[in-house]
């Protein structure tokens, strides 16, 4: 079910919004933020059939076609400051590949292991967290961080990954970012809307955004 045409307007407006404060915020990823595909995936209640909040799509997660999901209840109301912060961080996911380099791509002889796929996850969130605090970024509460984890800043998802393995640590994973993060498809992607081709995802993640200084 789509959303109500006015309601609808004012998601996109908001989302509009959201990419300028991303793009203000850190102009290296105006390219690669202005380029995500945002499909709106609204929620009913059956019975009444009012909007409900879907809090599986919380955290604006994103396909490796660069199609992200969006409730339309979340995105009225979150800040959007923090719709623009979360943009930027699928941006993260989607620039660094996570979803090739991930241990649970499909056909992985690992990628049945739970623990396994909360590190990685935990991992590549805090491998672009670590890119957006350089930008001055903030990351909402509960977002994973290097010095949050205890382990050393500026290192890769796997490296990331290795030291949480090391540990015997199974964090907790904040939010679902979505098969963008870790290559697992998930109930939401939506094949039929039309993502980025892969000559342009394969030249987005060429130009990324830059590490500040």
């Amino acid at each position: 079910m789509r959303p109500d045409p006015v309601e609808l307007d004012e998601v996109m407006d908001r989302l509009a919004a959201a990419r300028l404060w991303a793009v203000r915020r850190v102009p290296s990823a105006a390219t690669a933020v202005l380029a995500v595909i945002t499909s709106v995936r609204p929620a009913r209640d059956v019975g009444s059939g009012i909007a409900i909040r879907d809090r599986r799509l919380a955290a604006f997660p994103a396909d490796p076609r660069w199609v992200a999901y969006v409730d339309p209840v979340t995105a009225l109301l979150t800040p959007v400051d923090e719709l623009g912060w979360r943009l930027l961080h699928q941006v993260g996911h989607l620039v660094r590949g996570h979803a090739r380099r991930s241990p649970l791509r499909p056909g992985a002889a690992t990628g049945a292991d739970p623990p396994l796929g909360r590190r990685w996850r935990v991992a590549a969130d805090a491998e672009v967290n670590e890119e957006l605090a350089g930008h001055g970024l903030r990351p909402p509460p509960g977002q994973p961080t290097a010095a949050a984890l205890g382990l050393p800043p500026g290192r890769t998802a796997q490296e990331y990954l290795a030291l949480l393995a090391r540990d015997g640590r199974d964090p907790a994973v904040a939010g679902d970012c979505g098969s963008a993060a870790d290559g697992v498809r998930r109930p939401w992607d939506d094949t039929s809307v039309a993502g980025l081709d892969a000559l342009t995802r394969a030249a987005l993640r060429r130009a990324g955004p830059r590490r500040p200084g």
